[in-house]
């Protein structure tokens, strides 16, 4: 009985040990279940490249969670708890660009309409920008305006301006 106690108590440790120290190597091993992709589709590469060239002295920033850029207007006044609940009812929101001024300071956020997704036109996009004092402009996919038309689109806060 004691012999057979002594085998568990050494096999049972050993056995985890062994299993740690197999997770450990193949976590150091590079994955296979993953490859990279582009970023961006060829829509939204074309609609980029226009923004970037419309706006040379600006920066673009692609796929922006809302919650990168908004925060609660009493941010200061509220409580940590707060302030991450108010993020957390934003987070799943996300702009496909945000146009910045060279400081960072925003000029308009906007989306491409590729007509692939509902959630593309969820109006809680453009209620919260709106509310934010940010332009939320959507460029359809299949009429991609020119650098200078979207030049002129962002000096006005009109939403839904490139609309067919």
């Amino acid at each position: 009985m004691n012999s057979t106690a002594l085998v568990v108590g050494l096999l049972v440790p050993a056995v985890l040990i062994l299993g740690v120290i197999d997770f450990r190597l193949r976590m150091r091993q590079p994955s296979a279940r993953y490859r990279p992709t582009q970023p961006l589709n060829e829509a939204r590469q074309v609609l980029y490249w226009r923004l970037v060239e419309a706006f040379p002295g600006g920066v673009v920033l692609p796929h922006m969670s809302f919650g990168r850029f908004l925060q609660r207007a009493d941010a200061e006044a509220a409580t940590a708890g707060e302030n991450a609940n108010a993020a957390g009812g934003i987070a799943h929101l996300s702009a496909d660009f945000l146009v910045c001024r060279r400081d960072f300071s925003i000029v308009a956020a906007v989306m491409l309409d590729d007509g692939r997704s509902a959630l593309r036109a969820d109006p809680r996009h453009q209620f919260v920008l709106e509310g934010a004092g940010i332009a939320l402009h959507r460029i359809p996919a299949t009429d991609i305006p020119p650098p200078a038309r979207l030049r002129d689109l962002m000096a006005h806060p009109a939403v839904n301006d490139c609309a067919p």
